[in-house]
């Protein structure tokens, strides 16, 4: 089967829908013909024997919602592919084949607080068109698919759950690429790693306020936090924010955090983080620890369970912090 593949979060800053279609793409079956739809050229190290792209290059500049509708299914039609992949969302409102839809979430309609009003409305209509239009739609957890069950009324037999996993850069990490990270970002102590844009709904705001109790009597425990910055404003303790990571340096970057955060208010901690990166640490099994520092898997839709983070945290200050971390799992789940 040949299949098109929308490939644009592959181009330029690779960020986390970037990072998930890398992943889907590497795990899949080697009998199908991918084609990789981008309007600007992909780096030639993402590419495999049974792939080839295609550059949409002249309409570069067109607005990407624009792209998408006008351009794409041209694309599409033009590669005569019998089937689209859509890994953001959204799919063409023509689009020329059977599409699939990668639905990571349902945070506009949980949290539709966290987005500015016209954001809110264009991903809401995208989100229902794709759960009405869609042959199927690709969840990376069953958690987001009972979401997508709950609020988009999607039938179960059109979701396909596919947990998502970690990519070929994560593995064993030596102690000198650790000790180069840590050298260059300026990681001395103990600290606490969250790894995303700083978006409202993703509790990055409630996960300071944590550490700054915890910095009363933890003084050398800080917030590191890699990926674009959305508040406004300078730094303040114990938060620094190291600003987007480069592919490279992030499982060393995990393997030299104690702790990994992500309190998200809608977003469940699906993955397997890379606090499992084996390296000089111990590495506990994949979901106890990164679970440990989340929200509860069904947050209540004002904000976040403040026991969760507040129980957790600490144990960054300890240095058996890898099996309280497994503890206070239990308490809190």
């Amino acid at each position: 089967m040949r299949v098109a593949v929308d490939a644009r979060e592959l181009t330029g800053r690779r960020t986390g829908v970037g990072r998930v279609i890398q992943g889907l793409l590497e795990a899949w079956p080697p009998g199908d013909e991918l084609c990789l739809i981008t309007r600007t050229p992909l780096p030639s190290t993402l590419l495999q024997p049974n792939w080839r792209t295609a550059v949409d290059s002249a309409y570069a500049s067109l607005p990407g919602a624009l792209w998408e509708h006008v351009r794409l299914p041209r694309m599409v039609r033009a590669s005569r592919a019998d089937a689209l992949l859509a890994p953001n969302y959204s799919m063409p409102l023509r689009a020329p084949c059977p599409t699939a839809v990668c639905m990571h979430d349902c945070a506009p309609f949980a949290l539709p607080h966290g987005f500015r009003t016209r954001e809110r409305w264009r991903r809401q209509a995208a989100a229902r068109f794709a759960a009405r239009r869609a042959a199927f739609l690709f969840m990376g957890s069953r958690f987001a698919a009972d979401e997508a069950q709950r609020t988009l009324a999607v039938a179960e037999e059109r979701l396909l759950v596919i947990p998502w996993g970690l990519t070929r850069g994560f593995g064993a990490i030596s102690s000198e690429r650790i000790d180069d990270v840590q050298a260059r970002y300026g990681i001395r102590g103990r600290s606490v790693l969250f790894v995303g844009s700083g978006l409202q709904r993703r509790g990055l705001r409630e996960l300071g306020t944590w550490m700054a109790e915890i910095g009363a009597t933890r003084p050398d425990v800080e917030l590191l936090v890699a990926g674009t910055k959305h508040q406004p404003g300078g730094d303040t303790a114990p938060i620094r924010h190291l600003g987007y990571v480069p592919e490279d340096d992030l499982a060393p970057l995990y393997a030299a955090a104690t702790v990994v955060a992500y309190p998200s208010r809608a977003e469940h901690v699906w993955c397997r983080m890379a606090m499992a990166t084996p390296g000089r640490r111990p590495s506990p099994p994949c979901s106890t620890t990164p679970r440990s520092v989340s929200a509860p898997s069904r947050p209540e839709p004002h904000g976040l369970e403040p026991s969760a983070g507040s129980l957790a945290l600490p144990n960054c200050g300890r240095d058996s912090r890898l099996p309280s971390a497994t503890r206070n799992e239990r308490r809190t789940s």
